[in-house]
């Protein structure tokens, strides 16, 4: 099984059966047949008549969606000269499904149209014109000179197949016809800086005439031969080839090389280094963030200057506005000049400006602020952040929009929220009957065990209209009851009537309730013959008298037995209608229930449910306004309480542009000093400074949080802002943890958990990073075979940790799980490879550009074989690769594939790899006693 699979051509539908026992010639005809089928078994062949094919006369345009794929693109400046220019189409059959001729002896297949490029100029002999014909049209002087020859046409038309194919074609086509598409390839050979024009035109005489508008009689001659031709334009585009350099060739340029040892350093100068410190002539190196292996880093050759100059930077770093005053009255800062101390950098993130005593054990903070050649490259960050202040801070900004936002949520939330407890304390005061019509309209959101308030209510004797939206309307203060009724001016009647019925639910036995709305209303009857009343129920436990929230336990009174009781009326004029209740039995004692229990008995309910309770504990307003701004805004777990709102969110911005550029922006030097040392088209192994990335970072913290400060930027001012040096290959990679999670006891270049030794980072400065700066650079380890170092090919690749680019044509590539003992096998063993590969890109295909030494000579492989391999012993490379060309060298079954067998092995032989290049990392790096090998 392949990933890619070739086949010499395809037909699908009636074309299938060209030249299948029918007549051909120059109009292709066909004889379909029927099968009949008997179960499962074919039982007898209907033929059906002849049917004539539509042949390349019939075409006269092409629809240009069925164009896949371009090669090169249409307008590239830069084609690659050892590449075929080709055209890719969606329907795998189209080159042949106009072609009137069968598949001849040898399985080869001619196409309808070619694919040709010409060059174009003014003195090259051909040109495309537009406007006199129905399509453009390519007129040609020396056809054999632009052209190739029609008789290899089938050798450069075929189908690929990207999936497994095992010898069914159609069953695989049926199944997956996605994986199938045809590919035109123009065997030219392409010159460094011409201009050309691809141009698809028809292969028959017949397809000619018919594109240029004339008469198209049958014929099966070829479109043209060696005299002057114009060609009917189904689709062209125009493109430039590059240089002579492929990257093949580019490649073979490249060498292994031990970089100069100064490669990352630079000696500081002290003997001048401001006011308060003292001159000293020691060495001390400044590393820049890649450095050379073999490079010597020397810091402070007389310990004595070393101590007087950090203790003199010590002093200078901590120095306070006291120490400004002469007078020693005190520091008036509205009188005496200011004291402006050197930077103590990370103060604002550790939270303080005081170092540690000198005494102790030296960590990150102090070393970064004393020692020379770490200020130094902190001080870099701090320019980076003067230099990009405006971007950054408006960065900040933009990103500080959401939190605004949600801080602005958060506010409402808290004020509603504070509204709703004033209302809380009122709905508390509220009594039973008040809080449950209050209430109504959330019933059905109260979840009652496993059902709710509302269906509780609806599954009772009370009337559902007590609840409803019209009865509280209608009992509103200041409604048609209220002018009406007789009710304290505190509650509205409709609350009034709910809490007549609990009273009376609640009543003691002997007790007769008299409702509130009774009082000054005028009675009204009804007309002669109606009587309207509430129908009860036969007979029900009522609880004990009081409040109904409020009541410990039922007391003993039960209700009459015997059918219903009397009724005392309970009056109210509101026109029409007498309302009478009945003491004791209430309409609500069965959808509110009292008792603790789901049984009956004295003084207990039925549905052993407290609704009231139940609507006044769901119904809390601060809880509602919480749960819908916890909705709104999206909080870190732990942030949010079950009823409290945050008071607001901290601001943090982030920036994940890798900080490398904006180093590199300032200087290169800065960055790896001394990079343009590196010799032109070598590749060569750099070590990784992680104390360089961790004090640039610590600067760019320190100096961004000043600045926000100064523009009262709303955030905690000790956060890390910047945690990203390098161009990481993982998108949520960060090269430092938070610096208030270092320590102070930590080691500068050790604070983020890194091993005892430093990356290794492969440099390459070449004509191929200019070429193909897309180059695909991976490590791969060794093996032993015999004495010799092999690449593993059973071993997993190791891909970069971070790429980048110094300058044009020199990028760097990071292995930071790769240390030098390593990779160069001091450990026992073979080391690793370091791998370059090309881009893998759509499938191509070509040949070799070569030397002039090859003519005539038999290439190692096909995959090496040239245009002067197809040369005679003494002349120039051919124009075109043609069948017969190959005849002349040893080469008919090299690879076990023989030169014009079909054209799925010509797109076998001719196919383009990606070029590899496999570099051992000793041959860049000083042997293990540390001298150059």
């Amino acid at each position: 099984m392949t990933s890619v699979d070739f086949l010499p051509w395809m037909r699908l539908g009636l074309a299938a059966g060209i030249g299948q026992g029918a007549p051909t010639g120059p109009v292709a005809t066909v004889r379909p047949s029927i099968d009949v089928l008997a179960d499962g078994v074919v039982r007898d062949t209907v033929p059906g008549p002849e049917v004539r094919l539509r042949g390349p006369g019939d075409v006269i345009a092409l629809d240009p969606r069925q164009i896949r794929r371009r090669d090169p693109a249409a307008g590239s400046t830069g084609a690659e000269t050892n590449y075929f220019c080709a055209v890719e189409f969606f329907a795998p059959d189209l080159p042949w499904r106009y072609t009137p001729t069968p598949v001849d002896a040898d399985g080869h297949l001619a196409p309808w149209l070619v694919l040709v490029v010409v060059e174009t100029g003014p003195e090259a002999g051909a040109q495309v014109r537009t406007g006199q014909a129905r399509l453009p049209v390519l007129s040609v002087d020396t056809p054999a000179r632009q052209l190739p020859d029609l008789a290899d046409s089938w050798a450069w038309a075929h189908v690929q197949v990207t999936t497994q194919v095992d010898g069914d074609v159609a069953g695989t086509y049926a199944r997956d016809p996605d994986a199938f598409s045809a590919r035109l390839v123009c065997p030219r050979r392409l010159e460094p800086g011409a201009r050309y024009t691809a141009c698809l035109v028809p292969a028959f005489e017949s397809g000619r005439l018919a594109g240029l508008g004339l008469d198209a009689p049958a014929s099966l001659e070829p479109a043209w031969g060696t005299r002057a031709v114009d060609l009917p334009v189904y689709d062209s585009w125009e493109f430039v080839a590059g240089d002579a350099f492929d990257f093949a060739s580019l490649a073979r340029l490249i060498r292994p090389a031990q970089l100069p040892a100064g490669v990352g350093l630079r000696d500081l100068d002290l003997t001048d280094p401001g006011p308060g410190l003292p001159a000293v002539r020691s060495a001390v190196t400044f590393a820049g963030a890649l450095h050379a292996p073999s490079g010597r880093l020397t810091y402070w050759s007389d310990p004595t200057d070393e101590k007087a100059f950090e203790d003199a930077v010590r002093t200078r770093v901590t120095a306070t506005p006291a120490a400004g005053d002469e007078g020693g009255s005190g520091y008036d800062p509205l009188i005496d000049d200011p004291v402006v101390a050197p930077p103590v950098y990370g103060a604002p993130q550790v939270g303080t400006r005081a170092l540690p005593d000198s005494t102790t054990r030296p960590g990150w903070f102090e070393d970064l602020n004393v020692s020379p050649q770490h200020r130094a490259v902190a001080g870099i960050g701090t320019q980076v952040v003067r230099m990009d202040q405006e971007s950054l801070v408006a960065a900040a900004w933009d990103q500080a929009r959401v939190a605004v936002e949600v801080n602005r949520t958060l506010n409402r939330g808290r004020l509603a929220q504070e509204s709703a407890r004033q209302a809380q304390a009122k709905w508390d005061r509220l009594d039973d009957a008040a809080a449950v019509c209050i209430g109504a309209p959330a019933l059905n959101r109260i979840r009652v065990g496993a059902s709710t308030a509302a269906a509780l209510v609806a599954g009772g004797d009370a009337p559902t209209a007590y609840f409803g939206a019209a009865f509280r309307r209608l009992g509103r203060p200041g409604g048609p009851l209220s002018t009406r009724a007789t009710v304290p001016a505190a509650q509205s009647p409709a609350t009034a009537i709910v809490r007549a019925a609990f009273e009376s639910a609640t009543a003691g036995p002997g007790r007769q309730q008299q409702s509130p709305l009774s009082t000054g209303y005028r009675a009204r009857s009804l007309p002669p013959g109606m009587d309207v009343g509430v129908r009860l129920p036969g007979q029900v436990s009522a609880p004990a008298a009081g409040p109904l929230r409020r009541s410990a336990a039922p007391s003993g009174g039960a209700a009459p037995s015997g059918g219903a009781a009397p009724a005392t009326p309970i009056e109210y004029s509101g026109g029409l209608l007498d309302l009478h209740l009945p003491p004791y039995q209430s309409p609500f004692v069965r959808a509110v229930d009292y008792g603790r229990t789901p049984t009956t008995g004295p003084g207990q309910g039925q549905l052993g449910v407290d609704l009231a309770a139940a609507v006044a504990g769901a119904v809390r307003p601060a809880d509602a306004v919480a749960a819908a701004v916890r909705g709104a805004v999206t909080m870190p777990a732990g942030v949010w309480t079950p009823a409290g709102i945050p008071t607001r969110v901290q601001l943090r911005p982030r920036f994940t542009d890798p900080m490398y550029e904006r180093v590199r922006a300032l200087s290169v030097d800065y960055l790896v000093p001394g990079a343009a040392t590196v010799p032109d088209n070598s590749v060569g192994l750099l070590e990784a400074n992680p104390a360089y990335v961790e004090a640039v970072l610590v600067g760019l913290n320190h100096e961004l949080s000043r600045e926000l400060r100064w523009r009262e930027y709303p955030a905690a001012l000790g956060q890390t802002w910047f945690q990203r040096f390098w161009d990481s290959t993982d998108p949520d990679g960060v090269d430092i943890p938070p610096i208030r999670d270092w320590g102070l006891d930590a080691a500068l270049g050790r604070t983020a958990g890194g091993g005892t030794r430093p990356g290794l980072v492969v440099l390459i400065r070449a004509q191929l990073i200019r070429r193909f700066p897309d180059v695909r650079v991976y490590a791969v380890p060794a093996r032993w075979q015999g004495a010799t170092r092999v690449p593993d090919e059973n071993a997993q690749p190791l891909g970069p940790s971070f790429v980048g680019t110094l300058v044009r044509g020199t990028n760097f590539y990071g292995f930071m799980q790769l240390t030098e003992q390593a990779a160069r096998g001091d450990d026992g063993g073979a080391g690793w490879f370091f791998v370059l590969e090309e881009e893998p890109h759509a499938t191509r295909f070509g040949l070799e550009r070569g030397l002039p030494r090859d003519r005539g000579e038999n290439p190692a492989s096909w995959t090496d074989l040239s245009w002067f391999n197809l040369a005679e012993a003494r002349g120039e490379a051919p124009w075109f690769c043609t069948i017969d060309t190959v005849d002349r060298i040893e080469t008919a079954r090299l690879d076990g594939l023989r030169w014009g067998r079909d054209a799925a092995v010509m797109a076998a032989i001719t196919l383009r790899r990606p070029i590899q290049i496999f570099l051992h990392a000793s041959a860049m790096l000083p042997d293990a006693g540390g001298t150059h090998a």
